[in-house]
């Protein structure tokens, strides 16, 4: 019998190395957390009461042992939307707690294993930054895409010095930790690709490639909780929403213009954001969707920003954050 509770359905995957199917837990309790953050996307997947048999087959190892995960979700009925898409299984805890045993899968996205982690001790001549990110790609067979749509317009193309060639010891993430500092740019990992995100500014902000249209409405009857402002950043606690991940553009416009119909706590809390931002988009910089098909957790967390530079931009200036 599937479980399913206040309709959430969740849809749970374990496969091998070469993508055969080792496990559906998709009928069985599974609990989910999910963090979409700077460097790589870790998770925790917790699957409830499987039999032995599939314990073993997760705790495989030897050349056969490798595992990942992948997990969907909908709700009341909805199409599924994917969360995580072959997350690996760095770690697997098996433990009893009366009357449940428990699994934990502990994972990161793929990418991490297959290029993040592999040295990249050699020495580059490029004379741009996208060069730079793409040589050290190359030497590590990285070939998925890398997206700079987020960067101002030309930046990662501008010469950066006279110096001959660079030097990169490490691995690939220590490379790209090492230039995301200098140039002030968060690396995401997505599906095998890499996502640059460019931390907005007023130096910056006016000339990204952003389209102001795709933005994602947050509405009241959404929110789990108050909103929390701060100088520039914004945290709010949604029900769950695949759409948010790093580098969506979150329009809190319903929630400025909310009316007396709304709660008395919230109208409170929106009308803070509205006189200490200026703005009515900011951008996720870090995402957490969680969530089970057994309790009532089922919701998103995201922290965001807005660009801040001490001063506001000119009135009538059209940008992503304030179309």
């Amino acid at each position: 019998m599937s479980i399913k509770k206040f309709g959430q359905d969740v849809y749970c995957y374990v496969e091998d190395a070469m993508g055969a199917l080792v496990l559906d837990a998709s009928g069985l309790r599974v609990d989910f957390d999910i963090r979409l953050i700077d460097g790589f996307n870790l998770a925790t997947f917790t699957i409830y009461n499987l039999d032995n048999a599939s314990v073993s087959e997760i705790m495989a190892t030897g050349s056969d042992g490798e595992r990942y995960v992948t997990l969907g979700v909908s709700l009341h009925g909805s199409a599924q939307r994917r969360l995580a898409t072959r997350y690996y299984v760095s770690n697997a805890i098996d433990e009893i707690n009366v009357p449940d045993r428990i699994v934990k899968l502990y994972c990161y996205d793929r990418i991490r294993k297959t290029h993040l982690e592999k040295m990249t001790e050699f020495i580059s001549k490029a004379k741009t930054l996208r060069g730079l990110i793409t040589s050290i790609a190359a030497h590590v067979g990285f070939k998925g895409n890398i997206d700079f749509s987020t960067f101002p317009d030309g930046l990662e193309n501008k010469v950066l010095s006279s110096r001959p060639s660079r030097t990169f010891a490490g691995n690939m993430q220590q490379a790209m930790d090492e230039l995301s500092k200098e140039f002030e740019f968060n690396v995401y990992t997505k599906d095998g690709n890499l996502l640059l995100l460019y931390k907005p500014n007023l130096r910056n902000v006016m000339n990204t490639s952003l389209s102001f249209d795709p933005a994602i409405k947050l509405q009241t009857n959404n929110m789990r909780s108050n909103p929390s402002i701060g100088i520039g950043n914004l945290t709010v606690v949604s029900n769950l929403d695949p759409r948010i991940e790093p580098g969506s553009i979150l329009d809190i416009k319903d929630l400025l213009t909310a009316t007396i119909d709304q709660q008395e706590q919230t109208l409170q809390t929106v009308d803070i954001i509205g006189s200490v931002s200026g703005y009515s988009r900011y951008q996720a910089f870090s995402v957490q969707h969680k969530g089970s098909n057994y309790t009532g957790d089922w919701h998103t967390i995201v922290n965001a920003l807005s660009p801040t530079e001490g001063k506001l931009m000119p009135t009538g200036s059209k940008t992503w954050f304030r179309p």
